[in-house]
């Protein structure tokens, strides 16, 4: 019988992200982060943090290999926002973590 190959051990690859990380005069109203698998969340609510907090605070929704933030109208002008993921992003078949992203 197949053995099915080696274990995946390497956690998802960030392939792009839309707007760029560290943009500057920023009017998007999504972010979008691709990846090089099909990934998962895990305990998003405990893990991500925003600095400063959003309100409402974004939706988040995962499509095949991107994650998608629907960021609130409610952006204050002048105000860099960070966005630390944690280890909420993982692969999706054996949850590696792709550990301490941070979106600014």
């Amino acid at each position: 019988m197949p053995t099915g190959g080696d274990k995946d051990v390497k956690p998802p690859v960030l392939i792009s992200a839309s707007p760029e990380n560290f943009s500057v005069n920023f009017t998007s109203k999504k972010v979008i982060l691709e990846f090089d698998e099909y990934i998962q969340l895990k305990e998003i609510q405990k893990q991500l943090i925003i600095s400063p907090p959003m309100n409402p605070a974004p939706e988040i929704e995962l499509k095949k290999r991107s994650l998608i933030l629907a960021l609130p109208d409610s952006l204050k002008e002048n105000t860099t926002y960070t966005i630390n993921f944690g280890n909420a992003i993982a692969d999706f078949t054996e949850g590696n973590s792709f550990a301490g992203y941070t979106y600014v």
